[in-house]
C-alpha cells in the first residue's frame, strides 16, 4: 500500500521533478493507493496556488484539477478518525525535534493507522517533503521519494 501526501500527488498532474515516477505509481499500483481528505484539500489548494502564482495557466490548472478529481474514484480516501488525531498529538510530543507542520503529522498518523488496519500489508509513504519523510522514517514507516527514487525501486520495496 502506498500512502500519498500532497507533494507527491501534485506531481502526477503537473510536470515537476519526480512526475514520471508518480505517474508510473498511479498506473502500476491501482487499488493500492491511499490518501486522506486532508491530502485532497492540500492538492486542490496547491494547484490553485500554482495558478495564482502564474506557475501554470488556466488551461493547465483546469486540466490538472479535473484529472485529479476524476481519479479520486480510483484512490482510497481514508476517513480520519479520532484515533488518528490522538496518534498525531502523540507524535508531536514524541518527535518535537522533527520540524514538520500539523498536516504532515496528521498524514503520518494516518499512514500509521492504515498500517494498523492491515498489518500484513506494508504501507510505504510517498512524498517529496524532506521533513515529512523524516518523521515517517522516525516512526518506522518505509518511504518513497519520487524525486530521488524510481518506480522500480518502489516496486522492489513492495516485494
Amino acid at each position: 500500500m502506498i500512502f500519498f501526501d500532497a507533494s507527491a500527488v501534485v506531481k502526477a498532474y503537473l510536470t515537476e521533478n519526480g512526475s514520471d515516477e508518480v505517474r508510473a505509481t498511479l498506473l502500476g499500483l491501482r487499488g493500492r493507493l491511499y490518501l486522506t481528505p486532508h491530502v485532497v484539500l492540500e492538492v486542490l489548494s496547491a494547484l490553485a496556488k500554482k495558478l495564482r502564482a502564474n506557475q501554470v495557466n488556466k488551461r493547465i490548472y483546469r486540466a490538472a484539477r479535473t484529472s485529479f478529481v476524476n481519479e479520486l474514484a480510483s484512490l482510497h480516501v481514508l476517513d480520519v478518525e479520532n484515533v488518528v488525531f490522538t496518534a498525531a498529538n502523540h507524535l508531536v510530543d514524541h518527535h518535537r525535534r522533527v520540524a514538520v507542520g500539523a498536516m504532515d503529522v496528521l498524514h503520518v498518523a494516518s499512514a500509521l493507522h492504515l498500517q494498523n488496519l492491515w498489518p500484513d500489508d506494508r504501507v510505504i509513504v510517498a512524498s517529496s517533503d524532506r521533513a515529512f519523510l523524516s518523521l515517517a522514517r522516525a516512526v518506522g514507516l518505509p518511504t518513497f521519494d519520487p524525486e530521488t527514487e524510481s518506480f522500480n525501486q518502489l516496486q522492489a520495496r513492495l516485494g
